[in-house]
């Protein structure tokens, strides 16, 4: 497999994940305040899940290739 499509299945993983993350606050599924305190195991749940799509997001940035980070003016 080459580096190209390496980095291409990460832009798309970092998308998808990026696109749920904006399904899920438009709605209703992630709230500031249910995030930052919340008040039953689903909202604590849901925190949770919102963690580990960000790591996800992270994990597959770092992955990137200089020359992609580049394209798309990453740190």
């Amino acid at each position: 497999m080459s580096v190209r499509s390496n980095d291409d299945r990460r832009v798309v993983e970092i998308w998808e994940t990026a696109s749920t993350i904006q399904w899920r606050i438009s709605n209703g599924l992630y709230s500031e305040s249910a995030i930052l305190s919340p008040a039953s195991p689903e909202e604590e749940m849901a925190g949770e899940a919102l963690a580990y799509s960000l790591q996800r997001i992270g994990e597959e940035a770092s992955r990137l290739t200089f020359e992609t980070k580049r394209r798309f003016d990453l740190p």
